[in-house]
């Protein structure tokens, strides 16, 4: 399991904070915060949990995954589907250069 805690500060929700795909590409579940791009992601897909910017919160949201296999097994299949099929370099790829030819 992976973890990230992003502050709801104006440079959190300003950026994509690029380690989440890489968490993701090895398919491990992520608890982290629901900020930016982060939210709509997490919200959007099922690939780990969101917690409250609360040191408290993470911890009872990681110790909650910990305690729970069988979900943790679930979100690891649901981040690697979601980085081989929706994020992988080949499909952002075409996406691109659709994107630029038009």
């Amino acid at each position: 399991m992976c973890f990230l805690s992003l502050e709801n500060t104006l440079l959190h929700r300003a950026r994509w904070p690029a380690k989440i795909l890489d968490y993701l590409a090895t398919g491990r579940p992520v608890v982290t915060n629901g900020v930016g791009e982060v939210l709509d992601l997490f919200t959007q897909r099922e690939v780990g949990v969101l917690a409250p910017y609360d040191i408290e919160a993470m911890a009872k949201a990681i110790a909650v995954l910990l305690q729970d296999p069988e979900r943790r097994l679930y979100y690891r299949q649901q981040a690697r589907r979601v980085m081989v099929e929706e994020r992988d370099w080949r499909v952002r790829g075409e996406q691109i250069v659709s994107a630029v030819e038009s």
